[in-house]
C-alpha cells in the first residue's frame, strides 16, 4: 500500500511541476507575442531568423532532466525499422512553436538516417494553454488510423499559423484531410471516438509519470537528451548513440 501512495504522490508532483512550467511559457510565449508587435517595424528582416532562434531557445527546455522513457509498443506510431540499433522517442504538441522549429531537425534526420532509427511520435498536448492542442492530436490520431500520420504531422507543423487560433480548427484540418485523399467521414468519426481520446491521454499519462513535461522531449535509446540549439548538434547526440 505504501508504495501505491509514493507512486500516486509521485505522479501528483510531477503534474504539478508540469502546470507550473506551462504557466511559465504561456507568459514566456505573451511575452513574445507583445515583441512582435513592438519589434515588427524596426528589426531588419535579416534579423527575424536570430529573434526566432532565441525563441526557441525561451520556449524548449534547455536542459533535458535525467529520465527513462516508457517502454516502446507495438501501438507507438513510428517509422523506420524497429530493430533499428537507435530509437528516438519525441514528446510532442503540434501546437508547441517550439515543437514546429524542430520539426525540420526531425524531418531532416529522418530523411538522411532514416534506415538506421526506430523513431516514435508520442502525444503530450499543452491543453492547458494551447487551444487546439487536443483537437490537433485527435485530427493526427485518426489519420494514423487511415495510415497517413506522418503527412498530417508535417501539415500540421508547416502550416501552424493557419489553425492554431482558430476558435474551431475542424474546418480547416478536413481541408488538409482532403488534399490527401483521406476518407473525412471515417476521420471525423475516429476524431471524435472515446479511443482516440484514451490512446492520447494514456501516452501523456505516461510521459508525466517519466517525467516529461515540456515539449519537445526528446528521449534516444531510453535515454532523455538535452535539445539542442541546431541541426548538426541535434544529428550528432543521436547518431553518436548508435552502438
Amino acid at each position: 500500500m505504501d508504495q501505491v501512495l509514493t507512486k500516486a504522490e509521485k505522479k501528483a508532483q510531477r503534474k504539478l511541476e508540469r502546470q507550473e512550467w506551462e504557466e511559465k511559457l504561456e507568459q514566456s510565449e505573451k511575452q513574445q507575442k507583445m515583441k512582435k508587435w513592438v519589434l515588427w517595424g524596426t528589426i531588419p528582416v535579416v534579423l527575424i531568423a536570430s529573434v526566432f532562434g532565441l525563441y526557441k531557445l525561451a520556449t524548449a527546455p534547455s536542459e533535458a532532466p535525467a529520465m527513462t522513457a516508457p517502454a516502446v509498443t507495438a501501438q507507438d506510431i513510428a517509422t523506420g525499422s524497429a530493430q533499428a540499433k537507435i530509437t528516438v522517442i519525441e514528446y510532442s504538441d503540434f501546437q508547441c512553436p517550439a515543437c514546429a522549429a524542430y520539426h525540420p531537425f526531425v524531418k531532416q534526420l529522418i530523411a538522411e538516417e532514416g534506415s538506421k532509427i526506430h523513431f516514435i511520435y508520442r502525444f503530450f498536448p499543452l491543453t492547458q494553454i494551447h487551444q487546439n492542442a487536443l483537437a490537433s492530436a485527435r485530427f493526427a490520431y485518426a489519420a494514423s488510423l487511415q495510415g497517413k500520420f506522418w503527412q498530417v504531422n508535417d501539415i500540421l507543423f508547416e502550416h501552424q499559423s493557419e489553425w492554431a487560433e482558430l476558435p474551431d480548427p475542424t474546418s480547416q484540418f478536413m481541408k488538409y484531410a482532403q488534399s490527401l485523399g483521406l476518407d473525412t467521414t471515417k476521420l471525423q468519426q475516429d476524431m471524435n471516438a472515446d479511443s482516440t481520446l484514451k490512446f492520447i491521454n494514456d501516452e501523456e499519462d505516461a510521459g508525466t509519470t517519466a517525467g516529461v513535461n515540456a515539449t519537445p522531449t526528446f528521449f534516444v535509446n531510453g535515454k532523455s537528451i538535452t535539445n539542442a540549439s541546431n541541426y548538426d548538434d541535434f544529428k550528432n547526440t543521436v547518431m553518436g548513440s548508435e552502438k
